[in-house]
């Protein structure tokens, strides 16, 4: 049955099965709007003290900064978890780095850790007991859909990896794209031979093994070293780690 509904959140109990089940109809705007609708949430969560929750998060497209993950987990993870909260399945977003955020507030709560799926049927079966993830590994496999308008490059990947760990994938391609074009005028400002000498620090190759290898004093390459910290506003070998993409 239905026991709340917003312009953003339906939430229904399903008594036989001691199940929450909560669908973000549309978004949040923000995070005073989240917020309200999650301590909503939780008043219902604590009169009906269910045991498994399933939030369906197709829709949710809000990235929880820092804060107000920090205050999910004081006031909605842990006072459900007191309700009698013990098993939660989320379907995830179609925004992957909202979902991430979802993911990350949960990070450093004890005693409950969420499972998160494609699709609405398995996670349901998942909380009603009746389906284990599996661990069997199929070989993944990468396809090239072609280009949008745009220009962007379009793939499909296949993997029988976790779905939150093929979603911190996609967060870690956003965040080498996005140092990539923050940082492309300014590597571009090297010359040939400071692009040499910036590779060889950001695999861990010695001053003196850079020397040997292009027959220059160790001189001209802390000259060149100064000049690519200075260009680059890095400062030091391992700021220079994260340009290995560039080449």
């Amino acid at each position: 049955m239905q026991i709340y509904r917003s312009n953003y959140l339906e939430i229904f109990f399903d008594k036989s099965n001691d199940l929450f089940i909560q669908n973000w109809s549309k978004s949040p705007e923000d995070s005073e709007v989240f917020k309200k609708e999650m301590l909503l949430f939780v008043e219902k969560y604590q009169k009906y003290n269910p045991s498994k929750a399933l939030w369906l998060h197709q829709n949710f497209a809000l990235v929880l900064d820092t804060e107000t993950a920090i205050w999910a987990e004081e006031f909605v993870i842990k006072p459900c978890i007191k309700a009698g909260n013990q098993k939660v399945a989320f379907v995830v977003s179609k925004d992957v780095f909202s979902h991430l955020s979802v993911v990350e507030s949960f990070d450093d709560v004890e005693m409950l850790t969420p499972k998160h799926f494609v699709e609405e049927k398995e996670a349901l079966n998942w909380l009603l007991g009746e389906f284990e993830i599996p661990t069997i590994y199929k070989e993944s496999s990468i396809h090239f859909e072609g280009v949008d308008v745009e220009g962007n490059m379009l793939m499909k990947i296949k993997t029988s990896v976790d779905t939150v760990n093929v979603l911190k994938l996609f967060k870690d391609i956003k965040k080498n794209d996005d140092f990539y074009n923050k940082n492309l005028a300014k590597f571009n400002t090297l010359t040939n031979r400071e692009k040499e000498v910036l590779l060889k620090y950001a695999n861990g190759v010695s001053i003196q093994r850079i020397s040997d290898t292009f027959h220059i004093s160790i001189y001209t390459v802390r000259t060149h070293w100064r000049n690519i910290k200075r260009k680059l506003a890095i400062n030091s070998s391992i700021d220079s780690v994260q340009y290995k993409s560039f080449y």
